[in-house]
């Protein structure tokens, strides 16, 4: 198997954020032309905001660096439904498709086994040209890989209502086995989770929680309330969602109706509750470590 070197990785990752940088601005004069048609659009507004609904949308889907004041292991977030026209969706496709190449091409620089050259090749990325520019316009210093490789939420068909509702106390579990454990801890210089683990049998497996934070789900009825495998019912709404045109629909029945107004003061209302789920496989009473919400599987 022949190894591909660290600067065809460096390059392909500098390539591949040229792409989408340029399929996002496409995608920018599409969306601006919607709604100059009159195609709907909503979204959520922050305060002191000047930018209409289309623009806004615009400028949250070509933001694929760290924003200010957002902490650096969160994304920024903003929900919104707009209607798009075919040649929308079809510049939609290349977006995410770029989106997925660059994740791709991260992932790959990512796996090589030497920690140290991989954090140098990521220096270099950010030294290049055109992420550099990005980067100084926003007054940042690094990437964030999750905001420019989100896809954008595209659904089949005009949806008859969509309810926005805030997920709080949410959990990821990841299933590590020891070894993955071991070296989890001492990524974070935990030298007494580590102590613990090493105690371990080998074959053993060892849960760790990631609490998420709060977070917009996207509930979708549909005209003929069907379920049907091809189109969701719920969705993650970190960015706007975007949904076909139908200029029958938007002249017999309006717009789509949505809560989001109602779901925006909720937001700001309610406060995060920290908690373990409810999951009788997990021994929550002895932590392996807390402070890394290590966990040892019930026997």
């Amino acid at each position: 198997m022949i190894s591909i070197p660290l600067s065809a990785k460096r390059i392909a990752i500098i390539e591949a954020y040229k792409t989408l940088v340029s399929a996002l601005e496409t995608l920018g004069g599409h969306l601006r032309l919607d709604a100059k048609n009159g195609l709907p659009a909503w979204i959520q507004q922050e305060k002191d905001s000047s930018l209409g609904a289309s623009d806004a949308i615009v400028s949250i889907y070509q933001t694929i660096t760290r924003v200010k004041g957002i902490d650096p292991k969160e994304s920024f977030t903003r929900f919104g439904l707009m209607s798009a026209s075919g040649d929308t969706l079809l510049c939609v496709n290349d977006v995410n498709q770029c989106k997925a190449n660059l994740k791709e091409a991260i992932k790959d620089l990512k796996q090589h086994d030497r920690t140290d050259l991989v954090a140098s090749a990521f220096d270099e990325i950010r030294r290049a040209p055109i992420i550099r520019e990005a980067l100084r316009a926003a007054g940042l210093s690094q990437l964030h890989i999750k905001q420019s490789t989100r896809k954008i939420i595209v659904l089949p068909e005009i949806p008859l209502k969509v309810g926005f509702t805030i997920s709080k106390g949410s959990h990821m579990v990841y299933r590590y086995s020891r070894e993955k454990a071991i070296s989890y801890a001492n990524k974070r210089n935990n030298e007494e989770a580590v102590n613990k683990l090493m105690q371990l049998p080998e074959d053993s497996f060892v849960a760790h929680y990631r609490q998420r934070a709060s977070h917009i789900r996207a509930n979708i009825i549909y005209a003929d309330r069907a379920k049907k495998h091809d189109r969701p019912n719920q969705v993650s709404a970190y960015m706007p969602i975007l949904y076909p045109y139908d200029a029958q629909r938007i002249l017999t029945s309006g717009e789509v109706i949505h809560n989001g107004e109602r779901t925006v003061i909720k937001l700001t209302q309610d406060d995060d509750v920290a908690r373990l789920p409810r999951d009788g496989k997990v021994d929550k009473t002895q932590p392996i470590s807390a402070a890394l919400k290590l966990y040892n599987y019930l026997r």
